[in-house]
C-alpha cells in the first residue's frame, strides 16, 4: 500500500526484503517512500559491493603469500602460464560466491560455476601473472560483478601498494 507519504508492507516476501534493506525486525513495517525504493537498491548494491572488496582483500592476501622472485608456475594448453596463486585465489572467489550468493554463477579464468544465474562474478585472479611469475610486483586482482550480461560492480585490487579502485 502506497499513500504520499508512506509505503506499507503486509507480505511477509516484502518484510523479508524490508528487514534485509533496513535491518530491523519488524512484523509489519511502514516505511516512508523516499527512503525505501532509492536506499533499499543502494544497500543491495552497496553489499554487493562490500563483497568484492572483502574478496579483492583476500586474493590480495594470497598474491601476497605466493609472491617471491621464483613464483611456482606451469604452463596451460594454451601457452599461457598460470600460478598457483591464480589457482588458489579462483577457487576462494567461487567458495566465497557459494557461500554468500548460491544462487549466482562465477566465471573464473582458471575454473568457473555457470548456474545459468542473471547475476555472475567474473574475476581474473591476477591480472599480469607474467610479471607476477618473474617476481615483478604489478599484478592486480579484478572482480565484477554482471547481471544480464551487463557490468554493475567491479573492484580491482593492487596488494603490493594495498590499492583498491
Amino acid at each position: 500500500y502506497v499513500n504520499s507519504e508512506q509505503l506499507f508492507i503486509p507480505s511477509v516476501t516484502n518484510l523479508e526484503t524490508a528487514r534485509a534493506c533496513f535491518g530491523v525486525e519488524m512484523s509489519i513495517c511502514t516505511i516512508p517512500v523516499d527512503i525505501a525504493v532509492r536506499p533499499c537498491y543502494y544497500l543491495i548494491m552497496n553489499n554487493y559491493l562490500e563483497f568484492a572488496k572483502r574478496v579483492a582483500l583476500q586474493a590480495g592476501d594470497i598474491m601476497l603469500e605466493h609472491f617471491h622472485a621464483e613464483v611456482e608456475h606451469r604452463e596451460k594448453a594454451d601457452k599461457t602460464i598460470v600460478t598457483v596463486a591464480d589457482e588458489a585465489i579462483n577457487q576462494m572467489v567461487i567458495d566465497e560466491v557459494e557461500k554468500a550468493y548460491p544462487e549466482h554463477s562465477v566465471f573464473g579464468e582458471e575454473a568457473s560455476t555457470d548456474k545459468q544465474s542473471e547475476f555472475a562474478w567474473v574475476c581474473d585472479p591476477i591480472d599480469g601473472t607474467v610479471p607476477y611469475a618473474n617476481g615483478v610486483p604489478v599484478s592486480v586482482f579484478s572482480l565484477a560483478l554482471v547481471k544480464d550480461g551487463e557490468p554493475i560492480i567491479g573492484v580491482v585490487y593492487e596488494p603490493f601498494m594495498k590499492r583498491m579502485y
